[in-house]
């Protein structure tokens, strides 16, 4: 039975529970939105509307990778964090102890990789499999290396008193090391995941415009029908397209009859 203290307690702590939820999410809809904006830069737009869910997908994609890949480095440290006996000496059980997570490390990516570029294996993509796969190891190992830096630095400087220069130091270089995951992540990794998963891999696509005057001023005259193009972003609002000579174009939505994928 319940006491008022302990009712007090569960309260508390889902209260908390609550709040941590909240800034998750948060800090997911942020990161979803600097990622899928850093992808549409390289092609010279930017996706400014701030209220769409795929931002907290693409956003959660990457917290998850983050906290999948650097798991095996957080159990380390907490077994290096006790000293355990054993005929193996302290350097040998550290050396040890970095191997298997560099291992565990290494089997993560090359798992995220096959699961999340592999979805929906028969979609017209615009890149090949292997070529996503190559990107997305690759990205994936990068961007999880731009992080580590200033989380090893973190904890070698709380093992040690630092003065206030070194913490504007640490902070600086977080956020700087942020920045450079999350652009890395969004230049390699989120065109090679499928959008199930909240990437943005980019599919073959044909439009079928309202009024066929618009496409044969672009060059197609089949009465609407678009030529093969590559779709790079979508919202309800547009559409952007690749055509096949690297010219960005951008459809409204309203303009479209249907996207006919082949």
């Amino acid at each position: 039975m319940l006491t008022p203290a302990n009712s007090l307690s569960v309260a508390e702590a889902l209260s908390r529970l609550a709040q941590a939820a909240g800034l998750a999410v948060g800090a997911a809809y942020v990161v979803g939105y600097l990622v899928v904006n850093m992808y549409l830069a390289g092609f010279g737009v930017a996706n400014l509307n701030l209220v769409q869910a795929r931002f907290l997908a693409t956003g959660l994609l990457y917290l998850a990778l983050t906290a999948l890949v650097f798991s095996g480095s957080l159990a380390g440290w907490q077994v290096l964090r006790r000293p355990a006996a054993g005929p193996l000496p302290r350097p040998a059980q550290i050396l040890l102890v970095l191997v298997a997570d560099l291992a565990l490390t290494a089997v993560v990516i090359w798992a995220a990789g096959q699961i999340l570029t592999g979805a929906s294996r028969d979609a017209p993509w615009a890149h090949a499999l292997a070529e996503r796969r190559v990107n997305f190891w690759a990205g994936l190992a990068a961007s999880q290396i731009a992080l580590a830096v200033p989380a090893g630095l973190g904890l070698a400087l709380a093992s040690r008193r630092t003065g206030l220069a070194l913490g504007w130091l640490g902070s600086s270089l977080a956020a700087v090391c942020a920045a450079i995951s999350l652009f890395v992540f969004a230049v390699f990794v989120y065109p090679a995941v499928s959008p199930a998963f909240g990437g943005g891999a980019p599919v073959r696509v044909h439009l079928l415009l309202k009024q066929p005057a618009a496409a044969e001023a672009l060059g197609w005259p089949d009465g609407g029908l678009t030529g093969p193009l590559t779709l790079i972003d979508q919202s309800e609002a547009r559409l952007m397209v690749l055509d096949e000579q690297g010219r960005l174009i951008e459809f409204q939505a309203l303009d479209l009859a249907a996207v006919v994928r082949p």
